[in-house]
């Protein structure tokens, strides 16, 4: 580029140089540079690689939106109306990947975890209920013949524990297909970032 005859080097800046501007660690804004690098322009590759004024300008508004806690999609929405160009960096673009695919198999393995557990209690409660139940019907019998008043009684507590094991079977049920949509949003999400970054690619 030439001013008046004068040639002008564009400025750019090492990672550490952004992370000084923002006042953020550099382990921040690597982050930060992993997660939206397809919006944030750079030049040379690998420990060379230097970032442009309008890298740091994207960076400093993933700052503004992280101070304000927006969540990552709202942030990209706002790079991708923001950034002038997409810029995939196929060298980086692995990794991330396969960090993208790890995260989201723990999170499954998490939430498949936490639903077995409650399922396993879900069983205990109900093996508990039956027991109670299969006790109650023993007495009831026992006393048939003389305390009728209490026999009601009990069969009003039976009523009501069956009807506690269906409430229970019913949050079951329904935890489970709560489980079921979790893991179909997911994996449609996982399937549409995987179609933009090949529209991008």
């Amino acid at each position: 580029m030439t001013r008046g005859g004068e040639t002008l080097v564009q400025k750019t800046y090492t990672l550490q140089d952004v992370a000084h501007k923002l006042q953020r660690p550099r382990t921040t804004l690597s982050n930060w540079y992993q997660t939206f690098r397809v919006y944030i322009p750079t030049i040379g590759n690998g420990r060379t690689k230097r970032f442009t004024d309008k890298a740091v300008d994207l960076f400093l508004l993933i700052k503004d939106l992280k101070d304000q806690n927006q969540p990552n999609e709202i942030i990209d929405q706002y790079l991708r109306e923001t950034a002038t160009e997409i810029i995939p960096d196929p060298e980086e673009e692995s990794e991330p990947m396969m960090t993208s695919l790890v995260k989201g198999y723990e999170e499954i393995m998490n939430t498949l975890g936490a639903q077995n557990e409650f399922i396993k209690q879900q069983y205990l409660e109900l093996q508990k209920l039956k027991e109670q139940n299969q006790e109650t019907k023993k007495m009831l019998q026992e006393m048939a013949s003389t305390r009728k008043e209490e026999i009601g009684q009990y069969q009003q507590m039976v009523s009501n524990m069956t009807e506690e094991r269906r409430e229970a079977e019913a949050k079951i049920a329904k935890r489970d297909q709560h489980l079921m949509d979790s893991l179909n949003e997911l994996k449609n999400k996982k399937e549409n970032q995987s179609w933009l970054k090949r529209i991008f690619s």
